[in-house]
């Protein structure tokens, strides 16, 4: 054996020797991504009132990353709405803490607003939340909650008009990821 291989042989034995003696905690997360690239139908449901809109494009050059993103419309009166969801199933156990981000790009040269909703299948709300989105340009918005033991949650995006125009709210949606650990 050369000299570097008995070296090498050494480092591996002693590493070996401290990582069994100290032992290594093992991370447990879960997490959902999205970039609305491959058939963001199957995994998005989109639910209107009113005049309100929801869909996907693909390679029209409106995504912030990839070729595809979703959007929103709000429709043109106050009880119109618009809102975008997606059910994630995070598991058994040891995950209690999460995250839920997207990308989101206000359009009609205004600022907007957009709600977060975070719901369980049995009991209603765990978290909700409002953003503000300054006008142009996607922005990361994001949500921190806690999961309180729940296996499966749905994350929502809402937009609703404002009354701010008779053209109604409109955003583009992209880049999900929902991050959950203990």
């Amino acid at each position: 054996m050369t000299r570097i291989g008995r070296t090498l042989a050494a480092l591996g034995g002693a590493l070996t020797l401290l990582l069994a003696g100290t032992g290594i905690a093992e991370a447990r997360f879960g997490q959902l991504a999205d970039g609305f690239e491959a058939n963001p139908g199957a995994l998005w449901h989109i639910e209107t009132l009113g005049s309100g809109q929801g869909g996907f494009d693909y390679d029209n050059g409106t995504q912030r990353s990839g070729r595809g993103n979703g959007w929103l419309h709000s429709g043109y009166s106050s009880s119109a709405a618009a809102a975008m969801g997606t059910w994630a199933y995070m598991g058994n156990g040891g995950i209690s803490h999460c995250n839920a981000e997207i990308q989101v790009n206000p359009l009609n040269n205004r600022s907007q607003e957009i709600s977060i909703e975070v719901r369980n299948s049995a009991n209603g709300f765990v978290a909700t939340g409002e953003r503000y989105l300054a006008y142009p340009g996607y922005q990361t918005i994001s949500l921190a909650f806690d999961l309180s033991g729940y296996q499966s949650i749905y994350v929502r995006y809402l937009l609703m008009d404002s009354g701010r125009g008779f053209d109604g709210e409109w955003v583009r949606l992209d880049d999900f990821v929902l991050t959950c650990w203990p």
